[in-house]
């Protein structure tokens, strides 16, 4: 199996977001890779629903990454540009390490952006992340 080499101030994240094929996080806590839950909505009254309601909810495919530092500006920049309205779609990956710093899966997305960005700002360093949402079109294990 693979071994990633951190950084020794590195050792306690398990993911690593790459962004079309560079490095630009690492993250302790990662939700939305080991399966995926479909919203359950709940119905009261006398509302009709279609079909196509049942069918289609229209909810979007996220992943959501917590506890993380960026290793780079790219990250950033990707959220900044979707901040200001001009989202750019990006391809990477989200590799799963073990305590050890083996490689235990790696996903591959498509067609991402960041929907949701919280950085940690009580301690003053500005590359640490509380959250990061990405929102993508799809997803497969490699």
């Amino acid at each position: 199996m693979r071994n990633i080499l951190l950084p020794s101030n590195l050792r306690d994240y398990r993911f690593i977001v790459e962004v079309d094929g560079v490095p630009c996080a690492a993250f302790r806590e990662c939700v939305g890779l080991h399966g995926y839950e479909d919203p359950i909505e709940f119905y009261i009254g006398d509302d009709e629903i279609s079909l196509l309601d049942l069918a289609e909810p229209g909810h979007d495919m996220v992943i959501r990454l917590s506890n993380g530092v960026t290793l780079d500006q790219s990250l950033i920049e990707w959220e900044e540009m979707t901040a200001s309205g001009h989202p750019v779609r990006h391809d990477g990956s989200i590799i799963e390490l073990d305590r050890f710093g083996h490689v235990k899966g790696r996903w591959r997305f498509s067609g991402a952006w960041p929907s949701m960005w919280e950085v940690a700002r009580a301690n003053g360093e500005s590359n640490q992340i509380d959250t990061l949402e990405i929102v993508y079109e799809a997803i497969r294990q490699a």
